[in-house]
């Protein structure tokens, strides 16, 4: 069906193997001309034969596990390696697909061709029976007083996590399209920005934060440091050698500042 393959189970491994199989096999012809072509060639050939084939039906991969998962992004990062020169285990591998490439996980780009689908379903520009799927609950004269119907949310149907119903679109599209904050869900945003604002928002809030942890733990240490007294040249010390990032010293410097003042 399309070139998607199901297994008796319903299962994608077999469609996901085929995918990587043929992926690689691109991979491995462009490796060999790759010093005989620029950057810009190379990416548009990665485009044209590798990452179309991975984005290809990619929503039937909705709530599928990180093993099926896994095995695409496997491509992206062999791609990665490709385009930028670098190698399998180098670090700094995710920065490269993120930040300069301005590439989406294998499981975001799921949920963003989720997104793209149900803005076009409410804007009448997707096939009828994929437009019945997505039930504005406004629609519902029971639920119009309700909270949900003045931020432009869709009805989730009931369904079961044991089975695979959840994985459904007219219960992932909705999901994700309820997730979305509101002005991503205004009915006057139109197609192009809904794409630029979506991909937008996932690195914002999900690529980007790469300090939050850190600053957690090391707000933990300033409190645990403070309340052992120990001199203040040994602590900036150990706080410098651990963590050498500007915003995340300047906030664990005013922390500190308000701890030493309450003792």
């Amino acid at each position: 069906m399309l070139g998607v393959t199901f297994s008796a189970d319903l299962s994608l491994d077999k469609h996901v193997s085929s995918i990587c199989a043929s992926c690689f096999l691109w991979l491995r012809q462009l490796r060999r001309v790759r010093r005989s072509l620029g950057n810009e060639s190379v990416k548009t050939l990665v485009h044209t034969s590798v990452t179309t084939r991975v984005d290809y039906c990619n929503m039937v991969l909705a709530s599928s596990p990180r093993s099926v998962t896994d095995k695409l992004q496997q491509v992206l990062n062999a791609t990665v390696c490709l385009v930028s020169g670098t190698r399998k285990y180098n670090r700094g591998l995710s920065q490269i697909l993120h930040d300069d490439l301005y590439w989406l996980d294998v499981a975001d780009r799921v949920q963003y061709k989720l997104g793209i689908t149900v803005h076009r379903c409410l804007h009448n520009k997707a096939p009828q029976y994929v437009v019945d799927c997505c039930v504005p609950v406004s629609d519902i004269a029971s639920h119009q007083r309700l909270r949900s119907a003045r931020h432009c949310l869709l009805t989730i149907p009931r369904h079961r996590c044991s089975t695979l119903s959840h994985r459904a679109f007219s219960v992932a599209g909705p999901t994700v399209w309820n997730l979305l904050p509101d002005q991503l869900r205004d009915s006057n945003c139109t197609e192009s920005a809904f794409r630029q604002s979506l991909k937008t928002l996932f690195f914002k809030y999900k690529y980007r934060p790469k300090n939050r942890d850190k600053a957690m733990k090391l707000k933990k240490y300033i409190a645990r440091q403070s309340c052992a007294m120990v001199p203040r040249w040994r602590f900036l010390a150990t706080v410098t050698e651990d963590i050498l990032l500007q915003p995340v010293l300047a906030f664990c410097s005013a922390l500190e500042v308000s701890i030493l003042c309450t003792i």
